[in-house]
């Protein structure tokens, strides 16, 4: 169940929130962190190996708490004030094909490749976020994406071979911390969103194809001539 605010909060109420948070969980993910590398340090063989073992996964938790206080932090900010380096939509692609590759060793990708352009370099964290969704709802599965320029707009589709989303929730899937998964945060489409929209694009819901759930991530924005230009979205 995702619980509904009593009140309705403006984007400053919103920023200081996310800026306690992401303090706060910082500082927990710190202690944490030090406080298992000082036990390990003093004690040193004195520790069981039973509980030697769940160092790591403590210290992995705390990775954990760092990315979410990162993500919190790119979710409220000022999208008015985006303007990114700008970089080929094709390296992107190839750049995050070769992340995911690494990071989900059982699911396929498939990819297309129809053009390319020059776009701002914040969708690197939107495709990475869309694409993070569906290799997680198709662990075992494909997924796929591809790439097309039309005119001044450069988009990208990512499709998955997972369970799908219902309808009732297509559009709801972009509201920040509305998630279906077990021990999920709900934040990877909304911030996509947020960075598209940043880029002066959008990111949304496709209809289902056979199987498949379709993700759209699309940019609107004049294409600059190289690397060192920036958008002027």
């Amino acid at each position: 169940m995702n619980p509904t605010l009593p009140i309705e909060l403006g984007n400053d109420d919103m920023q200081r929130m996310s800026h306690v948070l992401r303090h706060r969980l910082r500082n927990i993910a710190a202690g944490i962190r030090g406080a298992v590398t000082l036990i390990d340090e003093e004690a040193g063989t004195a520790i069981p190996d039973g509980l030697r073992e769940y160092f790591p996964l403590m210290l992995r938790e705390c990775e954990g708490l760092s990315d979410i206080a990162n993500r919190l932090s790119l979710f409220w900010a000022d999208p008015s004030s985006a303007t990114t380096p700008a970089e080929s939509a094709t390296m992107i692609t190839a750049r995050l094909v070769s992340e995911i590759n690494r990071r989900f060793p059982n699911v396929e990708v498939r990819q297309r490749i129809d053009g390319d352009g020059m776009v701002p370099d914040v969708m690197t964290m939107a495709l990475r976020e869309v694409l993070v969704n569906a290799c997680e709802a198709a662990p075992r599965g494909i997924v796929g994406i591809a790439l097309k320029p039309e005119g001044q707009q450069i988009g990208w589709t990512v499709s998955d071979t997972g369970n799908g989303v219902p309808d009732a929730n297509r559009e709801q899937a972009f509201l920040p911390f509305f998630t279906t998964k077990p021990k999920h945060l709900g934040l990877g489409l909304s911030l996509a969103r947020r960075h598209c929209q940043r880029a002066g694009g959008d990111c949304l819901a496709k209809p289902p194809v056979s199987n498949a759930t379709e993700w759209t991530v699309a940019l609107t924005c004049a294409k600059a001539t190289d690397t060192n230009e920036r958008s002027d979205c």
